[in-house]
């Protein structure tokens, strides 16, 4: 259940980390079924322009019309042509997609850490991934593929908060206890700091939550 707070004076609503996963779980499941309905929608409209091109083409033969034929035969490459591009950037965007996902749950510190890792990767570098050598792709602060990018992100030192067993807990803050924490109270923390310190230190949570 969601809990409230104050921050400056002013009550908000928290959620725990459980309660955001399971909205997340929600979203995708509604994501997924809007999805299936465009899926459906642009099956149904590629099906009906096949047939119309059908029926030119034999209207077309019917009547010896070689100017429509030639028009009906380079329609129907146009579509193959369209329809295989978009196959292919699809690939791509799932492959890319897929890729960073499983970099980021292996090397991050979990929860949001993930997410700032995430966003902070694909602000930073370009990624794609490369259909006739089936290669990922990586470009930016001299990295050209996954390998570099892994050394990259563990050695840097730039990313430490948001890896795991850094030590840090990500974005700065939020979930660390540092001397200059040592004074807040439960109210000067806001909804995301309070949700990343029962993550990473439950007991700790518990103290500011009996101290407030």
């Amino acid at each position: 259940m969601p809990f409230t707070t104050e921050k400056d004076g002013k009550e908000i609503t928290a959620y725990t980390q459980a309660e955001m996963d399971d909205e997340v779980a929600a979203l995708k499941v509604t994501l997924g079924q809007l999805k299936d309905e465009k899926t459906k929608l642009k099956t149904k409209l590629g099906e009906s322009e096949t047939a119309k091109l059908a029926a030119e083409e034999a209207t077309a033969t019917a009547t010896g019309d070689k100017d429509a034929l030639q028009r009906i035969s380079e329609d129907r490459d146009n579509k193959t042509r369209v329809e295989f591009d978009a196959l292919k950037a699809s690939v791509r965007s799932e492959k890319t997609g897929n890729v960073i996902n499983d970099f980021v749950t292996k090397h991050g510190a979990g929860g949001v850490h993930n997410e700032d890792l995430r966003d902070l990767l694909k602000s930073r570098f370009k990624f794609d991934y490369d259909m006739e050598t089936q290669e990922h792709k990586v470009a930016g602060e001299n990295v050209a593929n996954m390998s570099d990018l892994e050394k990259v992100v563990k050695e840097s030192g730039r990313y430490n908060a948001y890896l795991a067993g850094s030590g840090s807990n990500g974005g700065g803050s939020q979930g660390s206890h540092s001397a200059g924490d040592a004074n807040k109270k439960f109210s000067d923390y806001n909804s995301s700091e309070l949700m990343a310190i029962k993550a990473n230190d439950p007991n700790q949570y518990e103290r500011l939550r009996a101290s407030r």
